[in-house]
């Protein structure tokens, strides 16, 4: 089993926590065109985007993540160290207000909302 499918699970959790946007085979075929960064780790995976704004600001935006929370919290100075490598200005992120508390160093930045219209 290669490491997407070992972790998909995870993937797959986060992804569906606020509405599916991609299916199994479209976040794959991201990762495998190099628009999105697969972080596996033992009992965790964080996968990640690069986003660039048109003033420049540049971000390392983390679009799924699961797992066991502190090996989460381990894999992010290894991410964050690529993102400064990659010219980032900052790490992006959105989800449960817990992951503020869980994650040293990041704040709020407003709320994500949704409303569905069919």
């Amino acid at each position: 089993m290669d490491e997407f499918e070992r972790v998909w699970g995870w993937l797959e959790a986060s992804l569906n926590e606020f509405g599916a946007t991609h299916t199994k085979d479209q976040v794959k075929d991201a990762i495998h065109r190099g628009n999105a960064i697969l972080w596996p780790g033992e009992q965790a995976v964080i996968l990640t985007t690069m986003v660039t704004y048109p003033i420049g600001v540049r971000c390392c935006s983390v679009w799924l993540q699961g797992g066991e929370l502190e090996e989460l919290k381990a894999m992010y100075p290894t991410i964050e160290k690529y993102a400064r490598a990659q010219g980032c200005d900052w790490m992006i992120g959105w989800g449960r207000d817990g992951w503020l508390k869980a994650m040293p160093g990041w704040t709020s930045c407003g709320t994500r909302r949704r409303k569905i219209l069919t």
